[in-house]
């Protein structure tokens, strides 16, 4: 006979012979979809029924499953089988493998379980501490539904004894289920679980504890610590009933609430001690933002008195439901305010009866007062009735009021959550648009001011590439740039030429220069003149400060491919497309021919000093020629392939020849010979050369089979790096960055070693007719058929200033400043001030001769406190290279430090106490007793009128008086240990943070905790005050950086773990320096104020519909520098040729 869910009771015994016949290919697995200590889920198809299912399979500890294995997980199937309910997962058949493994098939659920959704809500960076609240009180709904299922589950006579998040399965549809159910006890049954909840220190099979798998062995073993009631966790098994699954219903609602489980202990030791002894923080103080009525309903839950705990989970359910609706917990006292304000909220129509009702009875009162005057009582009846009237029309105008304010708190919480929206769209676009991602960042600032609007503008500042745009107003071909923050040249498609100003990104001039399309612009005479060329055959030299014509050439013959000033600017190398290249001297207008070729060049390319020109030529031949006469001096045979480019090295020894069949010959300028050949092996359609100025390492950008791509070479050949292919040209800009390449709309800049600098520079509406390289290579200009030109600062980081990272300088501790620091190449090494710019040391530092054992950086002003083992205590003042202080301390130091939040006291440990000193003299102020040599942290506040220390393993931290050392305060600060603390300047207030993960600020007079964060994750938290106490750094290995409010700890902005680790305020007030060990920068306070700074445009109307932004609304037209009025006189385009 099979065996089936209804032919097993609970209380059977596995059968000695089980024995389940399954068709063949009756389920087909398809993956592991989770694996536990005692067994595993397969998800696997259902042939038979055409569904999906869920298989649960025991696990052995060996080749063999034990009696008692059998037994347990045969008990968990039945039971779950007969506990038919909407929201437990139904059980559909038991059977046996033919390996002889046991198994039993469920439904299964697509979806996420609540732990899932829990952890998502509180990794969602973009969501607010209300809006992360109120999507997990969105779980409500179904955390009501386990409420039901478990009091089902009751009344059945089955105690789950393991709720967690963990176990309650959320499905794509609305679907709740709790799912296991291994750990349930039968009332009026055998408990063949009682022996592991007694204590049992081992797990299913042999299978060594991992970091992941703690919870599962403690709940293999107890339960779920975390969600524990504490009868379970004393070992009082004979305790645990209906009310233990209440506690831990209360706990899951508690991590509802406040987004952490109620105890945070990353040893299972100390979390069950707490379970067992400690009540939970506080909900109110966990999360300030918490529905009070929860908060309440949450601790008569977890009520560690069984007698005094919530009756039961059905009760539990219907008091979430009221919540849900909007009534009464019966578990919550109401204030009157609070009952008004709910009546009110529920009430608005009745009240609005009522108002009217009462003003009648007001009249009616009125009229009885004026008839009944002698009657005492009906004088009594009609004050009553006023009374009730006027409070009645209070009840009115409060629900007139409230109506008012609903509707001005819905309209705020749709801007709130359209900039959320808009920060996070900007937070996605700043790895590849960064501009865009600035703007979209602050139109959220403006809506939705917060740490998601910071956050998606620091990103897009960091990533910012874009330094200056130019608005021409016709699509443009070409462009020439003199350098960041230099002069811009323009030419349009019409023919005008545009020249614009660096700093400001006004238009200076604009002038129709040709006939016909601009094919290039190019500035010479150290930027005091602007060359132009274009398609009507001609070359024009004009004034750059006033646009006004100086030589031109007319009539060439053929469109001209390029014109190359010399370094000085005075001659020029022109290049018609059909006739011989000549030379062009630029002050008189004379033009030399080069002689001994009547051919077309393909390329000509002036020599480093100037007294030489190269070119390449389509009849098999590099020429070299004399630049003062033009006279050939060189003809070197390519062997009849077509020459395409020629570049000379840097030192002009050699020249560089590309030919048609893809072969680079060196050759050696002065004799013609070969030195050397970097052969492609293919031909190719075109080529262009570019060598390196100082390295000489060659880029040879190939045109093959229609597309692009770039070979670079080492000077001596070797080292070839491939890039591309591409659908454009690229630039060669052998600098900062490899080479840029136009690509559509985009900008493309890869360095030369190969490996991605920024992949793409995005900004532009319209494809990129032209780019240009600023001559250090920091700096990229494109010229779009949008009519725009833009300035692309390749080493990025508009608003954010890099530094030189602690892996480049050693052992580093930043100035406040940031443009120096303190480094040590190693420990051994003395200390040095560098130069974060370049790297350098500065010469005017004086070092001490010793090396400190400790150092200890002033908060206020960089001046460095250093200990030594034995000898005095130094302070160094940095930026003077200079030793300001030295003294002998009155006990043996302990090299320990603390300096007070202004930096005018500082505090030096010694064996049991510490001495306190004037930082201005060294005086000694006072010498305070800790009454331990095991303290590891203190404090001490900016009058050095308070001490604050805790000692090694310590939850404490002891507040002193430092005149008399009387203990003033203690705090029972953090569980187990505190790990930093440090007092705010000019104010009572305490910073402390501990390993339990959190970040307290504390009145250190009173006593008071003010505020309290989360943190990520369990770690070592560094505080920092600003200097006017406004602000806090908090900063951790693996979490980032945080800049938060200081009496409120509010996020302002986030620094990820890859960004930064540490970080310090900055003494200008403007700015905090943060850093890695592998990157460092300077980031604003104020992000909006430097993404402001930061922006060169504004959002297009294009823009504005595509991200749901409504038009801008038009400016009064105001002169600009843009207009060419401003400098033309007339407004109109001046014609050279009327």
């Amino acid at each position: 006979m099979p065996v089936t869910p209804a032919t097993l009771r609970p209380d059977q015994p596995a059968p000695e012979s089980f024995h389940f016949e399954i068709p063949a290919q009756r389920y087909q697995v398809k993956k592991e979809h989770a694996r536990g200590g005692m067994g595993r889920i397969l998800i696997a198809a259902d042939a038979l029924m055409g569904r999906d299912v869920a298989i649960k399979e025991i696990l052995a500890p060996g080749a063999v499953a034990t009696t008692q294995d059998l037994e347990r997980f045969l008990r968990e199937a039945r039971i779950t089988s007969q506990l038919e309910h909407p929201n437990i997962v139904p059980v559909h058949e038991i059977g046996r493998n033919a390996d002889g493994s046991i198994f039993y098939t469920m439904k299964f659920v697509r979806g996420e379980t609540m732990a899932g959704r829990l952890d998502a809500t509180n990794a969602d960076k973009s969501l607010t501490p209300g809006e992360a609240l109120a999507k997990r009180l969105s779980m409500l709904d179904a955390f009501v539904d386990v409420c039901n299922a478990v009091a089902y589950a009751h009344s059945r006579g089955v105690v789950n004894r393991d709720l967690k998040p963990a176990n309650v399965m959320l499905g794509e549809y609305g679907e709740t289920l709790v799912l296991d159910w291994g750990l349930a006890c039968v009332k009026g049954q055998a408990d063949t679980n009682a022996e592991k909840l007694q204590g049992k220190t081992r797990s299913f099979g042999k299978a060594p504890i991992t970091e992941s798998s703690k919870l599962t062995y403690a709940g293999d073993v107890l339960g779920t610590p975390a969600y524990m009631p504490p009868e379970q966790a004393q070992g009082k098994i004979e305790l645990v009933d209906e009310k233990s699954d209440v506690y831990s219903l209360g706990a899951m609602l508690y991590e509802i609430v406040t987004g952490c489980m109620p105890f945070l202990f990353a040893d299972v030791n100390a979390l069950m001690n707490a379970v067992k002894n400690d009540k939970p923080l506080p909900i109110l103080t966990r999360e300030r933002e918490a529905p009070p009525e929860l908060a309440a309903l949450v601790e008569s839950a977890m009520e560690r008195d069984r007698e005094k705990r919530l009756a039961s989970a059905k009760q539990l359910a219907d008091e979430v439901k009221a919540f849900r609706d909007g009534r009464a917990l019966s578990v919550y006292t109401y204030s009157l305010e609070e009952q008004v304000r709910r009546f009110l909220r529920r009430n608005r129509g009745l009240a609005a009866t009522l108002a009217m009702l009462f003003l009648v009875c007001v009249a009616a009162a009125v009229i009885s007062t004026v008839f009944a005057q002698n009657s005492a009582r009906d004088a009594s009846a009609a004050i009553e009735q006023s009374r009730n009237a006027a409070f009645a029309l209070e009840i009115a105008r409060a629900n007139a009021v409230g109506e008012k304010k609903e509707k001005e708190a819905a309209e705020r919480a749709l801007v709130l959550a359209d900039g959320q929206r808009l920060a996070a769209i900007a937070t996605q676009l700043s790895d590849t648009n960064p501009g865009l991602s600035l703007l979209l960042g602050l139109e959220a600032a403006e809506r939705a001011p917060g740490p998601a609007a910071n956050d998606a503008l620091i990103s897009a500042l960091s990533q910012l590439f874009e330094w200056r745009r130019f608005n021409a107003r016709t699509p443009l071909t070409c462009v020439a740039l003199g350098g960041v923050g230099g002069r811009v040249a323009a030419g349009g498609e019409g023919g005008t030429v545009h020249l614009f100003k660096g700093d400001s990104g006004a238009q200076q001039w604009q002038i129709l220069a040709h006939k016909g399309s601009v094919t290039g612009v190019a500035f010479c005479q150290g930027g005091a003149s602007l060359l132009s060329w274009g398609v009507d055959a001609s070359v024009r030299l004009w004034e750059a400060n006033t646009g006004v014509p100086a030589q031109a050439l007319e009539d060439l013959g053929s469109p001209v491919l390029s014109v190359t000033p010399d370094q000085p600017g005075n001659r020029a190398l022109v290049l018609p497309e059909k006739s011989p290249p000549f030379l062009w001297n630029l002050p008189d207008g004379a033009t030399t021919p080069l002689q001994g070729t009547k051919s077309p060049a393909t390329s000509c390319r002036w020599s480093p000093d100037g007294r030489s020109v190269a070119t390449a030529s389509p009849d098999g031949f590099a020429r070299i020629y004399d630049a003062e006469t033009g006279n050939e001096w060189r003809k070197i045979d390519m062997s009849r392939f077509a020459v395409l480019d020629v570049a000379w090295t840097p030192d002009g020894r050699f020249l560089y020849a590309g030919a048609l069949n893809g072969a680079i010959q060196k050759l050696e300028a002065k004799f013609g010979v070969r030195s050397g050949t970097l052969n492609l092996e293919f031909a190719v359609e075109g080529m262009r050369l570019d060598v390196h100025p100082e390295d000489g390492r060659v880029a040879a950008t190939l045109k093959r089979a229609g597309a692009f791509e770039v070979r670079i070479f080492a000077a001596d050949g070797s080292g070839m790096t491939r890039v591309g292919p591409f659908a454009t040209e690229p630039v060669a800009c052998l600098g900062w960055r490899a080479f840029a390449a136009a690509d559509g709309a985009d900008v493309f800049v890869r360095g030369a070693t190969g490996k991605a600098g920024p992949t793409r520079l995005r900004g532009h509406e319209n494809t990129i007719r032209a780019l240009a390289v600023e001559k250090r290579g920091h700096a990229i200009v494109s010229a779009s058929a949008d009519g725009t030109a833009t300035v692309w600062d390749v080493r990025g980081g508009r608003g954010i200033f890099p530094l030189l990272p602690p892996a480049q300088l050693g052992t580093v501790m930043y100035l406040h400043g940031g443009e120096s620091a303190l480094a040590t190449p190693s420990i051994d090494d003395p200390l040095q001030r560098v130069d974060t710019s370049t790297g350098e040391p500065f010469k005017d530092w004086n070092p001490p001769e010793r090396i400190p054992v400790s150092r200890y950086l002033s908060p206020s002003d960089g001046r460095l406190l250093a200990l030594f083992d034995e000898g005095p205590i130094l302070l160094l003042e940095p930026r003077k290279g200079m030793i300001v202080g030295r003294w002998l301390p009155e006990g043996r130091a302990r090299r320990l430090a603390a300096w007070s939040p202004g930096g005018d006291w500082f505090l030096v440990f010694t064996p049991s106490g510490g001495e306190v000193r004037r930082a201005s003299t060294g005086d000694l102020q006072t010498v305070v007793s800790f009454g331990s040599d095991r303290v590891t942290q203190a404090a001490i506040s900016d009058d050095a009128g308070l001490v604050a220390f805790t000692e090694e393993g310590s939850a404490e931290v002891v507040v002193i008086r430092s005149a008399d050392g009387s203990v003033l305060r203690r705090l029972h600060a953090h569980e187990p240990t505190v790990s930093c603390m440090e007092f705010q300047p000019k104010g009572p207030c305490l910073l402390t943070t501990g390993t339990d993960a959190t970040v307290r600020i504390w009145n250190a007079s009173t006593g008071v905790l003010l505020s309290s964060l989360k943190w990520p994750q369990q770690e070592i938290v560094t505080p920092r005050f600003s200097r006017d106490g406004s602000r806090v750094l908090l900063s951790g290995k693996a979490s980032g950086v945080r800049l938060v409010e200081a009496e409120s700890l509010n996020l302002v902005l986030t620094l990820n773990p890859e960004q930064a680790t540490e970080a310090i305020f900055c003494t200008d007030g403007a700015r905090f320096l943060a850093w890695t060990h592998d990157r460092a920068a300077s980031y604003p306070l104020d992000p909006r104020a430097a993404a402001l700074k930061a922006k060169t445009r504004e959002l297009t109307a294009a823009e504005r519909g595509r991200f749901g932004l409504p038009r801008a609304a038009a400016k009064p037209a105001v002169p600009s520098p843009e207009d060419p009025a401003e400098f033309r006189g007339d407004g109109e385009i001046v014609d050279p040729f009327r």
